[in-house]
């Protein structure tokens, strides 16, 4: 197992202490300082292996299929928590265009109907390919957290 794939497993390792971080009874202060550390140290690793792995021709299937796999499993634990904490609306969870440039919901046009909003939806987002910026809302959305 080559570096980018030992940092993409320690970043899978990092999820389930930051969900440990967020759910433990701390004053909030703490828990939003060790778990914002938490995150970024996974961000951090998420950019290294990428660039490790570019360079030096590391690329490997394992890697193709783990580290997008990593970033969502990251992602989507952190906005679990916020969900439980009141800090951040449901349907954020499942609306992949947060942070997008387009507002929510898609609007179809030319009478193409249902099948331009599933497109929409499940299209990536053009303008931020990583997933950090999507998760805390830049740009244009109705999406928001609230860290108390």
């Amino acid at each position: 197992m080559n570096l980018p794939n030992k940092l993409t497993v320690f970043r899978i390792i990092l999820v389930p202490i930051l969900l440990i971080l967020l759910m433990l009874p701390l004053p909030a202060a703490a828990v939003q300082i060790s778990a914002a550390a938490v995150f970024l140290l996974a961000s951090l690793t998420d950019l290294i292996d990428g660039k490790i792995a570019r360079k030096y021709s590391l690329i490997t299937d394992f890697g193709k299929f783990m580290d997008p796999l990593a970033d969502k499993m990251l992602v989507l634990a952190a906005m679990c928590i916020f969900i439980e904490r009141g800090q951040m609306p449901a349907w954020c969870a499942i609306n992949p265009r947060a942070g997008c440039e387009y507002d929510y919901p898609p609007q179809p046009k030319d009478g193409a109907g249902f099948s331009v909003f599933l497109s929409a939806m499940t299209e990536p987002c053009p303008d931020f390919p990583i997933s950090a910026p999507r998760f805390f809302g830049l740009r244009r959305s109705s999406c928001s957290v609230s860290l108390r």
